[in-house]
């Protein structure tokens, strides 16, 4: 997948399982998996930036 063309997309999530996100990006319907930090809490539902490498939410 080309990384230049998630450049201004948000990830909405669909579920969290162990450390890790499965997100719907919008505007593109792409589906990605991504880690997300343990320090950090996360919804179902919400909506959230990408990290520049397109490997973290934000």
């Amino acid at each position: 997948m080309d990384e230049k063309a998630l450049d201004g997309e948000l990830a909405l999530i669909e579920a969290i399982m162990f450390g890790v996100v499965q997100v719907k990006l919008i505007p593109s319907n792409k589906r990605l998996k991504l880690f997300i930090p343990s320090d950090r809490k996360y919804e179902v539902g919400k909506i959230y930036s990408i990290s520049n490498d397109h490997q973290y939410l934000m």
